[in-house]
């Protein structure tokens, strides 16, 4: 393959295109675009031709000599950009939007979906409800669902009370302190899909001598071992999540 990249290996040109132009679209205004020329050569010469609104003090490219030059689109419409590798050139058509701003007394409700659901985006973040987390955020150019913090008043963690029958429980985002009463028998914790930077406390409030099992989601490992942890009488347990090291008491 050979052409030119535009942030995304997928925008890549078929090699030898040097009259045909490809045009890739999924630019916003303001966003840096990131060039890169194959095959490595050595010498390059780079050309743009912009849309007429677009000032060239602004989106030109930082260099006509480089392998990887950048430019930030200034006004919507087609940028066209040329790269000369070693006599040979490729060239690419770069489709920039603007995004638009407008009030509205109109409100929105985020119907929650599952995150597997949810495709993982090549340029920008993806907003919805996540339904494994109850909680809104987006979903970033690296799969992983983050929460978002709202401004306002401070979201407050919930002290949820369990017994037996409420086993086996799912923990919410909005979970904190889970007291767990297990006089009338055992009671089985299933942690969420973990994200960075969350915990939950996790306590035994019973005397009867059942314990609270703590069980981690999927592949993902408490204290180094993808196995349940037990809590006994008494005891608790505060579990924080990072996204290498997974769940670790604290």
């Amino acid at each position: 393959m050979a052409g030119i990249l535009a942030n995304s290996a997928s925008q890549v040109m078929v090699s030898g295109d040097t009259a045909v132009t490809k045009a890739v679209t999924g630019y916003v205004l303001n966003e840096q675009i990131t060039l890169t020329a194959f095959p490595v050569g050595t010498t390059y010469v780079w050309s743009q031709t912009k849309p007429a609104a677009s000032a060239t003090d602004r989106s030109g490219l930082t260099s006509t000599t480089s392998t990887g030059p950048t430019f930030v689109p200034d006004a919507a419409g087609t940028y066209l950009v040329t790269c000369n590798v070693d006599g040979t050139a490729y060239t690419i058509t770069i489709a920039v939007v603007a995004v638009s701003t407008a009030e509205t007394l109109q409100t929105f409700r985020f119907l929650p979906v599952t995150d597997a659901s949810v495709p993982t985006p090549t340029l920008s973040d993806t907003l919805y409800f996540s339904d494994d987390s109850s909680a809104l955020g987006i979903k970033k150019t690296d799969g992983v669902f983050y929460p978002l913090a709202l401004s306002g008043a401070p979201v407050v963690g919930s002290s949820t009370r369990l017994i037996s029958t409420d086993s086996p429980y799912t923990v919410l985002a909005t979970d904190d302190g889970i007291f767990c009463d297990t006089d009338g028998g055992a009671i089985t914790v299933l942690l969420p899909v973990g994200i960075t930077g969350t915990a939950y406390s996790v306590i035994n409030t019973g005397s009867a001598g059942n314990a609270v099992t703590l069980t981690p989601n999927g592949a993902q490992e408490i204290n180094g071992a993808a196995a349940s942890q037990t809590i006994t009488d008494g005891n608790s347990a505060t579990v924080k999540f990072e996204t290498t090291e997974h769940w670790w008491t604290i």
